[in-house]
């Protein structure tokens, strides 16, 4: 049974709102991806630029951003025609409000698709706030590019691929085939590493279709219609295969990523904690699909679907990064890597959707149990929290750094960008200031950005 829409559940919802806009406010301060983008103009295409740019396949990268920011600017300007509106405060308040959504969407999405034991309400709530705090872990505010180039899409992608797999076999109806073409075409845009996921998983799919059919491609194709599931799966296919083209064809990205030289294939491996875990779940979950697949249906045949898909799309997504990480020589299998291990972010809530999907099944079957389990969360959700509240409180000291400079630099006054913070250690794109020795077009884009929103004209470094 899942969880109804009741007035708790909305009630649940709502604080897990307030909590993440509390949360993402504290530490929402712009910084060097946001500030590029901010200071330059906007992008009003959503086609794939056929071009040798950095990215030119990415819609949410251009599209999505450039509505983002048009949207702020759009409430920035006009709020500040009524009442002189701190940009800083401002810019902090839109973020928050726009992570807490997507972060709350993310919430209801997995609730409202769990089974779940009605009558132990006890166990209903520590099992939603298990749920919740590890969506508060998986999905942390860094920035506004991490959050519309990364996790927006890695969550699109995986309710795309959880439709895809879910189709019955008479087919969607025309509401949910036009919701699952533009979710195809966007996430199949939105990132390399999304698009070959959906490419391999598909393909997948597409080969157990053949196989169930006796490899009789005639018959398969002759099921191609609007709204089935083979329609689907060729559309996600396709779209894919056409991101990836342009990508390796018109980006330079691809001229960049020179390969590894066939003595280096497993240099990066022993260096990662992940690598052997990965590559033990890799096996395991390879032998469960082969061994689900080789059973008779069985009574519970949603849930081993939805455990199966879990497993398959944690697998795909393994593999992806297992041949980017070949292909650039970057070990994306550790999460400190640039962009923060997130290539694997499908993965990664295929993991949390399988974890909730065992516990609720656990739960469920065996009533006997639940106590026991409520404990057990109980304890985990203490593991998870702990260093949360620490992380926001430095992230506070850090964002009120930050406006002290923004308040003294807007009077023109650029000496006080020597601050305390050693800008010059943190990353470039995660940079919330520039320094003497950043480049000239990071410092021109601060420049534009506190003439834009503050009407100061004046050099950040003379």
């Amino acid at each position: 049974m899942k969880i109804s829409n009741n007035r708790p559940h909305s009630i649940f919802l709502a604080c897990f709102f307030v909590l993440i806009w509390l949360a993402t406010y504290s530490v929402a301060v712009m910084n060097g991806d946001d500030v590029v983008h901010y200071a330059s103009s906007l992008q009003s295409s959503m086609l794939p630029k056929f071009s040798g740019g950095w990215t030119p396949n990415r819609v949410f990268d251009n599209y999505g951003r450039s509505i983002f920011a048009s949207t702020f600017n759009f409430l920035f300007f006009a709020a500040n025609g009524v009442s002189k509106v701190s940009f800083f405060s401002f810019y902090k308040l839109f973020s928050a409000s726009a992570f807490a959504l997507f972060s709350t969407g993310v919430l209801a999405y997995f609730l409202r698709s769990l089974p779940v034991e009605p009558r132990n309400k006890v166990f209903s709530f520590v099992f939603s706030l298990i749920i919740a705090v590890c969506i508060f872990k998986l999905l942390p505010w860094k920035n506004q590019v991490h959050f519309i180039c990364y996790q927006l899409p890695a969550f699109l992608t995986f309710a795309l691929l959880g439709m895809t797999a879910g189709i019955k076999d008479d087919g969607a109806s025309i509401e949910k085939t036009s919701c699952l073409l533009l979710l195809s075409y966007v996430c199949s845009f939105s990132l390399e590493a999304f698009s070959a996921t959906i490419l391999i998983f598909n393909a997948m799919l597409v080969g157990l279709h053949l196989h169930k059919n006796g490899w009789q491609v005639p018959a398969v194709m002759s099921q191609v219609k609007i709204g089935s599931r083979s329609m689907i799966v060729m559309t996600n296919i396709l779209f894919s295969l056409l991101a990836l083209l342009v990508t390796i064809f018109f980006s330079e990205r691809a001229r960049m990523a020179t390969g590894a030289e066939p003595g280096e294939v497993f240099t990066f491996g022993p260096a990662s904690k992940l690598a052997p875990v990965g590559l033990a779940l890799f096996l395991i979950g390879g032998s469960a699909i082969a061994l689900w697949h080789g059973r008779k249906k069985p009574e519970d045949a949603e849930h081993r679907s939805s455990v199966l898909f879990c497993i398959q799309t944690a697998l795909v997504v393994l593999a992806v990064t297992f041949l980017i990480s070949l292909k650039t020589r970057v070990n994306y299998l550790a999460i400190t890597e640039y962009p923060w291990g997130d290539l694997m972010l499908v993965g990664k809530i295929a993991v949390l959707y399988l974890f909730a999907l065992v516990v609720s099944r656990v739960a469920s079957k065996h009533r006997a149990v639940q106590p026991i389990l409520t404990l057990l969360l109980v304890v985990l959700f203490s593991k998870l929290q702990q260093g949360s509240f620490q992380e926001i409180e430095k992230g506070n000291a850090f964002s009120r750094q930050v406006e002290v400079v923004y308040a003294r630099a807007m009077l023109g006054d650029n000496a006080t960008l020597k601050t305390g913070l050693q800008l010059d250690a943190i990353p470039m794109q995660i940079r919330p200031l520039p320094t003497a020795s950043s480049p000239e077009w990071f410092i021109k884009g601060y420049e534009t950005v506190f003439k834009k929103y503050y009407g100061v004209k004046s050099p950040m470094f003379e």
